[in-house]
C-alpha cells in the first residue's frame, strides 16, 4: 500500500507557525511514515483545517470551506477557552503539531471524515505575550548544537560558553525543529546522524524556510566522503565540520559565522575526543 496523502488547509496561522507546518510536510512527504501531509490554499479539496480560533477570518473562512463542519478541525488558540475536541495552545511546537495531525489522521482512516469539534465563537485577536518576547533582540549571540552525543554537547558548550555564547543544546532533529521555531539562533552546528530525523532532513527543512532560512548551518559528522559533502551541499548546509573537530577548523567557523567575541576562548580537549 503506498503512502496516503492528506490535504490540510490552515488558517489564520502565524508566518512562524506556517514555517512549522511546512517544514512538518516537507518531512512527512521524505520520509518512510505511512502518511504524508500536503497542504493546500483552497479549503474546499481539504482533508482536515488547522484554525486560529482567536481570528475571526479565519474562523469565516473555515466556515465557508466547510459549510457542513463534517471534515476534523485542530483549534489552535492562545488562552485556553475553546471547549473544542481537539486544540493545541500556543507556542506551537513542531512535535505537538505533528502528534495532532497524526491522530486526527488515525481517526480520519478508522471512521472517515467527520466533525472533531464545535468550533467556540471568535475572541478578540491580540499579540500573545509569548510573541511578544520571540519579537525581542537577543543580548548575546545564540548557537544551537544538535548532536546525540552528550560527551559532544558537552565539549562544545564549554567552548561556546568560552566565548559568551548563549548556547542551547539539544539531542533530536525534532527538538532542534521546536527551537528554531521558538527564537533565532546565529548558527546551528548540526550533527548528521541522529536518532528519528536525521540532520540532512533538518537542514533541508531549516533551509526550506522553517523560521530561519538564513540561519548557517554547519553539520558535524565522522564522515568525510565526497558523496556525503554533496549530501550536505544539496540540503543547503553551509559548512562541514569532521569529528573530532579540529581546533583550527572549529575557531574558524566561529570567527566566520559569528561577530568578534572572546579571542581566549576556551579550546577543544584533545585528551578526550570528539566522539561520532
Amino acid at each position: 500500500m503506498g503512502k496516503r496523502v492528506l490535504r490540510v488547509a490552515a488558517f489564520g496561522l502565524k508566518p512562524n507557525e506556517q514555517s512549522v507546518l511546512r517544514s512538518i510536510s516537507v518531512l512527512s512527504c521524505h520520509s518512510s511514515r505511512a502518511v504524508s501531509f500536503e497542504l493546500v490554499a483552497d479549503g474546499s479539496v481539504a482533508d482536515l483545517f488547522l484554525v486560529d480560533i482567536d481570528h475571526g477570518e479565519a474562523v469565516s473562512r473555515w466556515r465557508a470551506s466547510d459549510p457542513q463542519q463534517m471534515r476534523p478541525v485542530i483549534a489552535i488558540e492562545t488562552q485556553g477557552k475553546s471547549a473544542a475536541q481537539k486544540v493545541l495552545r500556543r507556542p506551537l511546537l513542531a512535535s505537538r503539531l505533528l502528534a495532532a495531525l497524526d491522530e486526527v489522521a488515525t481517526n480520519v482512516e478508522r471512521f472517515g471524515p467527520r466533525t472533531l469539534m464545535p468550533l467556540a465563537p471568535p475572541a478578540e485577536s491580540f499579540l500573545p505575550l509569548e510573541a511578544q518576547a520571540a519579537a525581542m533582540p537577543h543580548p548575546r549571540q545564540a548557537v544551537l548544537v544538535v548532536d546525540d552525543s552528550p560527551t559532544v554537547r558537552k565539549q562544545l558548550e564549554i567552548v561556546l560558553r568560552g566565548r559568551d555564547v548563549d548556547t542551547t543544546l539539544v539531542a533530536t532533529g525534532e527538538l532542534a525543529l521546536d527551537e528554531i521555531a521558538q527564537r533565532e539562533f546565529d548558527l546551528v552546528l548540526l550533527d548528521v546522524v541522529l536518532p528519528g530525523t536525521d540532520g540532512y532532513q533538518v537542514c533541508k527543512a531549516i533551509k526550506k524556510g522553517f523560521g530561519a532560512k538564513r540561519t548557517p548551518v554547519v553539520m558535524l559528522t565522522s564522515k568525510s566522503s565526497p558523496f556525503d559533502r554533496l549530501r550536505g551541499s544539496l540540503a543547503g548546509c553551509d559548512n562541514y565540520l569532521v569529528k573530532p573537530v579540529n581546533q583550527a577548523d572549529f575557531e574558524a567557523v566561529l570567527t566566520k559565522y559569528l561577530s568578534a567575541g572572546s579571542a581566549d576562548g576556551l579550546k577543544l580537549d584533545y585528551a578526550r575526543p570528539m566522539a561520532a
